[in-house]
């Protein structure tokens, strides 16, 4: 649709609202939302959903499922009419009407993912792939130009839910099609977004020729512009901190700062964001930046998820930097069975002084192929401080040598900075290449980024209720006898918390807790 048709349209349907034919403008939006958003038109949909009476909300479901999005309507409330069964799904897709098929499982997973239920708007990926695979072999000229589109939201809306192997795969496809799209980001966007999902993976390689192809491609102006080069920056901003490229670090800090809404890739943003502020040594900016990030993209979240994980090992990585082996624990909870997070949970066992379960986690992850390339060269490091730990230098020197022998091609140094400098000296004789990695880490002042160690305490569930109830006004015989338990009980377990945080005063406690992290509901508590 050219720039004057959607005009046409969208005159079309503030017509239709101002004449109250709320039939007729419910069916333009089934219609044309997509068409209508991509060419300027994103407030006029925007008001015509918030005027529509509710029932023309649902037949057709488009204007619901995009009232959803924008928050009118609550998420799940509207039925987008498309069937489970694949045998109709591939039928619909031979047929003319995969057009509505595919621009309703669009609106679908738009405003499933933006609301953080992944696991809904992949069942809309699931049923629109199936109708996609069939429609190429028949390729109506408007399912032609909207597929390429499609792919690539379903890409994006993939990634959110951490699927990144078909993430990958749609986003490909999106690349191939683009010239047949009607909207001339694909390309770009498709491309960008490979190259994110690579940086983030740790393979920089790939991640660079998909920037050079992003970066190859051209758009005409549009208000998506500043979206699409989102993942641009973060697949360079995450490259220049594996690189310890300082000044390309500097570049993204920049723009991030300047970006007002990183919309869905926001993700991408926090892991390039805090890598980079760790390599420069600015925590409290990282911090500060985890806490705006989170309550501004809140409804992003979900329960699982791309951003559930990366927030909860961004306040693990952060908490790892600072000492604070509680609040890092604190935070991984949950993610025990997490490929992503097996780095830092070894992370977190080395610097409690528990090299055997450092190795035993190393050792595990080197034969799951789920581990990306970044979690395998993290643990590689990991494993091989917990080798000189317990004074095995021969296992260190192999993990070790492999770790360089995987960076070299992508030119990371990074996770080289993750372990004590001590570790790589002790075996550097050993290991070919590791004195050239010790020679760029110092001639770019890259310190350690961790410390040699990190305070750790675990409570009980009782004791977590206790410093809980410490907190308010009553005493310790209040608290025995709204527990119903003997005053002597309530003081053992006072006893046990001031033995555990090595002080003496209940305030002293209280103090004390809070620093390192403990003073959360008690529902939090492990056992």
């Amino acid at each position: 649709m050219s720039g004057d048709g959607s005009t046409a349209v969208a005159d079309r349907l503030l017509g239709a609202v101002r004449g109250q034919d709320w039939a007729q403008a419910s069916t333009i939006i089934d219609e044309a939302w997509i068409e209508l958003t991509m060419t300027g038109h994103l407030d006029a949909v925007g008001q015509v959903v918030a005027t529509l009476p509710e029932q023309f909300l649902h037949e057709p479901p488009t204007a619901g499922l995009v009232a959803e999005n924008v928050g009118r309507l609550p998420p799940g409330s509207v039925n987008a009419q498309v069937p489970a069964d694949h045998g109709t799904l591939r039928a619909l897709g031979r047929s003319p009407a995969a057009h509505r098929v595919l621009s309703r499982t669009l609106a679908g997973m738009a405003a499933r993912r933006r609301r953080g239920l992944h696991t809904s708007a992949m069942e809309y990926v699931a049923r629109g792939t199936v109708v996609a695979d069939a429609a190429e072999f028949v390729m109506f000229r408007e399912v032609r130009r909207l597929l390429p589109f499609w792919q690539l939201q379903a890409g994006i809306t993939a990634h959110l839910a951490g699927e990144l192997g078909i993430a990958r795969r749609l986003h490909r496809a999106a690349y191939r099609s683009r010239e047949a799209s009607a909207y001339d980001i694909v390309g770009r966007d498709a491309a960008g977004n490979m190259a994110m999902i690579e940086a983030l993976s740790g393979r920089l390689v790939e991640a660079d020729a998909w920037l050079a192809r992003a970066l190859a491609e051209t758009h005409r102006p549009t208000w998506v512009g500043p979206l699409v080069q989102v993942p641009i920056d973060v697949a360079a901003g995450i490259a220049a901190a594996d690189r310890l490229d300082r000044e390309g670090c500097l570049r993204f800090l920049e723009r991030a700062a300047t970006s007002a809404d990183h919309d869905e890739h926001w993700a991408g943003v926090l892991f390039a964001y805090t890598s980079i502020e760790l390599v420069l040594g600015d925590i409290a900016g990282a911090v500060a930046f985890v806490a705006q990030l989170e309550e501004s993209h809140e409804r992003w979240t979900g329960e699982t998820g791309l951003g559930r994980t990366g927030l909860a090992l961004a306040r693990a990585d952060l908490a790892l930097t600072q000492g604070r082996g509680t609040v890092a624990r604190s935070a991984l909870r949950g993610l025990e069975d997490d490929p992503a997070a097996v780095p830092t949970l070894a992370r977190l066992a080395l610097l409690e002084g528990d090299p055997d379960r450092t190795a035993a986690l190393a050792d595990a992850a080197g034969h799951d192929e789920t581990v990306s390339l970044r979690g395998r060269l993290e643990l590689l490091l990991a494993g091989a401080a917990a080798d000189v730990a317990r004074d095995q230098p021969e296992p260190a020197a192999e993990r070790l040598a492999t770790a360089v022998r995987l960076a070299e091609p992508h030119g990371i140094l990074r996770v080289f900075a993750t372990v004590p400098r001590a570790v790589l000296e002790a075996v550097e004789p050993r290991v070919p290449g590791l004195r050239d990695v010790l020679a760029r880490l110092e001639e770019r002042r890259i310190g350690e980024i961790y410390p040699d160690q990190v305070v750790s305490v675990q409570l009980t569930r009782r004791e977590r209720e206790l410093l809980h109830e410490l907190a308010g006004p009553l005493t310790l015989g209040q608290i025995a006898e709204k527990w119903f338990v003997s005053r002597e009980t309530v003081k053992s377990q006072m006893n046990s918390l001031r033995t555990k945080l090595e002080v003496s005063t209940r305030q002293e406690v209280l103090s004390r807790a809070a620093a390192l992290g403990l003073t959360g509901a008690p529902e939090d508590a492990g056992t």
